[in-house]
């Protein structure tokens, strides 16, 4: 989902020099790309990301697609593309494993808008490793509740065969009703008789 921008971005921003948009770009992303019209990367802003300067710096006058994982690049290339296609409007986020020396992938989720007629593009990133980290606890809780229910469902069925087959007599009697609830087929028999 897009945001929902200002009504009247003129009236309500005023004018904005690229310094103040520069320190708004950079407080709203994690990571922001300046890239050219061909996808490399001019210049970055790193926000709450985590990750040094000194391990991004090498980025700049890379193409950005050879700054991520192997798995991101086609999204990179339809980010790009629809960038390149949107006439400044906002594109849709895409979720993108950026690779960062020295450290595991970064998940981010980038969206892109182009600039000006020149054709340089704005990808701007969200962390995801936070919402990443719950899903695999949700991923790993699920995979736990699943196995002690199949543990409950195994015991269930043994009691359920020791119980059909047992040679003597049972009754399962509610302690608060007094009432039988259930019975083997020996005690069954048992009562009829």
């Amino acid at each position: 989902r897009l945001p929902e921008l200002f009504r009247d971005p003129e009236e309500a921003l005023g004018p904005m020099t690229p310094a103040i948009a520069a320190r708004v770009i950079g407080a709203a992303a994690d990571l922001a790309l300046v890239l050219d019209s061909e996808g490399i990367i001019q210049d970055l802003s790193l926000g709450d990301l985590g990750v040094s300067r000194a391990l991004c710096e090498p980025w700049i006058g890379q193409r950005w697609l050879d700054t991520v994982a192997t798995d991101s690049r086609n999204k990179v290339e339809l980010l790009l593309k629809e960038a390149r296609a949107s006439r400044g409007a906002l594109v849709r986020g895409r979720e993108i494993n950026q690779r960062v020396k020295g450290n595991a992938d970064v998940p981010l989720r980038f969206s892109a808008v182009r600039l000006h007629e020149r054709g340089r593009i704005l990808a701007i990133g969200r962390d995801l490793r936070a919402l990443s980290n719950l899903q695999q606890q949700l991923v790993g809780a699920q995979q736990s509740m699943e196995r002690e229910y199949s543990r409950l469902r195994h015991a269930e069925t043994r009691y359920r065969m020791l119980f059909q087959i047992a040679s003597e007599g049972v009754l399962i009697v509610d302690a608060a009703t007094m009432k039988v609830t259930e019975c083997n087929p020996v005690a069954s028999r048992l009562l009829q008789d």
